[in-house]
């Protein structure tokens, strides 16, 4: 299954209140649409919509998982963001001590990746630290 194609059809049949449109606008058959949903309804064990009247309207299990899916979808997009930015852009290395705080090095990551530098982080001696310093590597 694909995660990310089955979430976007989900939020765009929230979205539009409509299958039919929703298919529309990712540019899908109906059909498509409608299996993508069922496949996540049988996947995640629930309905998300009621189907029973003309308009699609969605289930308190179906809002429930509602902000999970965006929040998925909103992360692979920023991933997607941030890979371009790193296919545009030459990867730094940065050099640090073996005992450096995972959670810090987690945020010096993100932030160069926020303003588009990509950073790679190596785990070095101090004697090759302070070399790769004074040689601008």
């Amino acid at each position: 299954m694909d995660l990310l194609a089955h979430l976007e059809a989900y939020i765009a049949a929230v979205d539009e209140a409509s299958f039919s449109r929703a298919a529309d606008r990712l540019g899908i058959a109906q059909p498509l649409l409608s299996r993508r949903i069922k496949t996540l309804e049988e996947y995640y064990g629930g309905l998300l919509f009621d189907r029973s009247r003309r308009q699609v309207t969605i289930t308190e299990f179906g809002v429930l998982l509602l902000p999970y899916a965006q929040d998925v979808l909103d992360r692979a997009q920023r991933l997607r963001q941030i890979a371009e930015s790193a296919g545009r852009s030459a990867v730094r290395a940065v050099a640090v001590p073996a005992d450096c705080d995972p959670a810090a090095l987690a945020r010096i990551i993100r932030a160069g990746a926020e303003y588009g530098t990509p950073l790679a982080v190596r785990d070095l001696p101090p004697d090759e630290r302070e070399s790769g310093l004074a040689d601008g590597s």
